[in-house]
């Protein structure tokens, strides 16, 4: 086939192309044969309705349609799927890293309370050996209890200095180990989300091709059927003229007749041989049992 056939932009239309610039620019560039090498079930080629379909039932046409536009949205629907395994894969991947972190992240603020415990240890000391230093210049030795409230009101607001940090540090950890919780609870509903959303997309395509499919069936089945209907009109009226045809030749060519009574029938006077014809029998045998040429037998 060198030429595209006549329903050719219907059969584009049926695959999903519904600019009719680029429709124009593919059948030039020869992308039509493609279109027609394997037809969608539901259309011709060689529909001389022209409109592409054979089928008169518009269920069935829209059913094609359906099935052509399908075909069509299949590249892009086949790219949304392989993309579900890999949304599967790096979420897999985002758990694990931040599941592996979760000891680190222990270690880091365990770090932080041994380090605020050992200055703590260290301040305590150099403040008790000062203040023991200078009760000893005024003849106060440890031992006795004033040198012990001394020392004690020394290093009391350290020890609450650190106390503090060291709350703290705890309340950080614990939100912290929160925090990473959540965020590995949270990849679960975000992963599920983002493969709804792939889904989606996969129906609304396959979802758009049955409107359009439905609507391009229609309008389809729509011309099929009117040019199926001029066909048979065309047909009849074809028959019709070979009809009347017919009876013109007859009425030329058939013997005139005139007819006569007589008694007990009907006679026909043969006005070539000026003989009575006696009998309908008879003026049968004179036309013939097909006087219109139709085909049709006594």
């Amino acid at each position: 086939m060198d030429q595209p056939p006549a329903n050719i932009v219907d059969l584009y239309k049926a695959q999903g192309w519904n600019n009719e610039a680029s429709i124009k620019a593919d059948i030039a560039a020869g992308g039509w044969k493609s279109k027609v090498q394997a037809p969608t079930p539901g259309f011709s080629n060689t529909s001389t309705s022209g409109a592409g379909f054979t089928s008169t039932d518009p269920a069935q046409t829209i059913q094609a349609a359906i099935d052509a536009l399908k075909k069509a949205n299949e590249p892009a629907v086949a790219s949304y799927q392989a993309r579900i395994p890999e949304v599967q894969s790096a979420y897999t991947q985002a758990r694990s890293q931040l599941q592996a972190s979760q000891p680190s992240l222990e270690q880091k603020y365990q770090n932080l309370l041994d380090k605020i415990k050992g200055q703590q240890t260290a301040d305590v000391a150099a403040q008790t050996n000062i203040t023991a230093g200078e009760l000893g210049k005024r003849g106060l030795t440890g031992s006795s209890t004033l040198a012990q409230q001394e020392i004690q009101n020394a290093i009391s607001p350290l020890n609450v200095k650190y106390t503090g940090l060291t709350q703290e540090t705890g309340l950080a950890q614990t939100d912290a180990m929160r925090e990473l919780q959540n965020q590995i609870a949270n990849l679960t509903p975000q992963e599920q989300a983002d493969i709804f959303s792939i889904n989606q997309a996969i129906g609304q395509l396959q979802s758009g091709a049955g409107q359009a499919g439905m609507t391009a069936g229609l309008n389809l089945y729509g011309t099929n059927l009117s040019a199926q209907q001029a066909a048979e009109q065309a047909k009849a009226d074809a028959a019709q003229q070979k009809i009347e045809n017919a009876l013109a030749k007859q009425e030329l060519n058939q013997p005139q007749f005139a007819t006569a009574s007589s008694g007990s029938g009907i006679y026909a006077i043969d006005p070539n041989t000026g003989k009575l014809i006696s009998t309908i029998k008879g003026v049968q045998n004179q036309l013939g049992s097909d006087p219109l040429g139709l085909g049709i037998g006594t």
